[in-house]
This record gives C-alpha cells, sequence and structure tokens, in this order.
C-alpha cells in the first residue's frame, strides 16, 4: 500500500478508536455505580455508540443484525425466501448493520487496541440476558486500561 494511502487509513482509524474510547468510558462511568452490573459487553457498546437504547426491542434487532447474528441464524435467513413485495423485513431476515459503527469494525477496533495495550477483555463474563431461559450468557466485557 502506499505511504499516503496508508496514512490515510491509520488517521481514519484512530477516529473511529478515539470514539470507541469515549463511549466506553462513558458507559464505565455509567454502569460503575451499579455493582451487580458487570459493565459494557460488547453487543452493548456496539448499541451504545449506534444510539441503540438498551431494550428488550434492540436486543432483538441486534441479535437480527447481519455482523452479529451466529451461523445458524445467517444459515436460516439464507433459506428463508425474500420478503414479499411491500415488505421491508421477515420473520428471520437479517437486516443490514449500523451506519455509524458496524458490529464486526467494533469488534476489530476493540482486538486491535486491546493488543496495543489501550483496553483488556473479560472473556466468559455473566452477563443479563432477559431473552436466554437461564436469565443470564456469557460475554466478553471491555475495561480501559490506565
Amino acid at each position: 500500500m502506499d505511504p499516503a494511502r496508508q496514512k490515510a487509513v491509520t488517521m481514519f482509524s484512530e477516529e473511529y478508536i478515539v470514539m470507541v474510547l469515549a463511549a466506553l468510558e462513558e458507559l464505565t462511568a455509567e454502569t460503575a455505580c451499579d455493582h451487580a452490573d458487570p459493565g459494557p459487553w460488547t453487543a452493548r457498546l456496539c448499541r451504545y455508540i449506534n444510539n441503540l437504547p438498551e431494550t428488550q426491542t434492540s436486543v432483538i434487532y441486534c441479535g437480527l443484525c447481519a455482523h452479529y447474528a451466529n451461523p445458524r441464524k445467517r444459515a436460516r435467513a439464507a433459506r428463508l425466501p425474500s420478503p414479499l413485495p411491500g415488505f421491508t423485513e421477515g420473520g428471520y431476515q437479517l437486516h443490514a448493520t449500523c451506519q455509524k459503527m458496524p458490529f464486526a469494525m467494533l469488534k476489530h477496533l476493540l482486538y486491535r487496541m486491546e493488543a496495543r495495550g489501550i483496553v483488556r477483555s473479560e472473556t466468559g463474563t455473566r452477563i443479563p440476558d432477559g431473552r436466554n431461559y437461564r436469565g443470564w450468557d456469557f460475554a466478553t466485557v471491555w475495561r480501559m486500561i490506565d
């Protein structure tokens, strides 16, 4: 890659890293007073950056994101016919990713930031999940490194 393009790509990703750091800091501050709250996990951080509320409806919406869906959901969506004319979504059709920061880009940036020593991940952290029969699930929670 030519040096000018490399510099432009680096500056572009640095702007996104600053956005992720600001969101991580704000979410951490919001959840710090509740000791039962595990903190910002990846999907929660994605919803925060993309201005989606932390509600049941948003969690369902995120579950049908083309980047967030697991292989089983992607296979099911591929088998289903496209929605009927006039309808924008089918029952299990996956939707396009958020425009501000797609989930896959957020994950990529978080892992790059971890490799640089800016943040650290706590994998397998127990988070609340009202849609799961147990009422909880495991996720990766992110922490700022001081």
